[in-house]
């Protein structure tokens, strides 16, 4: 577990924090980094902050990160994170394109029933 954590904050910094805490119409996701952050300041402990923000830990370890790396600004952005599923090849959107157009020319189905026969008959012919 990490210790001895300090963040010093400037009295411009912890104005804008405490205000952005304070401010009712803020995001609750930024008021929640900021929490963490003036938390943190005051001397607190991870279990602590933990406790009185609800967060986990590494969510509370990421914020005290984000913020010694880039300050206030830092707090009201997410890193961007790659996409959790890749898109299709090329290849394969072509075969698939196909095979709609074949079981269109084919079927005399309705369209609402297309979708159903299209992923079975797809199952089969990928």
């Amino acid at each position: 577990m990490r210790s001895n954590i300090f963040v010093e904050v400037t009295a411009v910094e912890r104005a804008r924090l405490e205000a952005l805490v304070s401010d009712p119409q803020a995001a609750q996701q930024h008021v929640w980094r900021a929490r963490i952050v003036l938390l943190t300041a005051d001397g607190l402990g991870t279990m602590e902050i933990m406790r009185r923000t609800g967060k986990s830990t590494p969510t509370v370890w990421r914020r005290q990160a984000r913020f010694m790396e880039e300050r206030v600004d830092g707090l009201f952005y997410d890193k961007t994170r790659p996409p959790g599923k890749r898109p299709l090849a090329p290849k394969v959107v072509r075969r698939v394109v196909e095979l709609i157009q074949i079981i269109r020319r084919v079927s005399d189905l309705t369209p609402l029933c297309l979708g159903h026969y299209l992923r079975r008959t797809m199952h089969y012919v990928i």
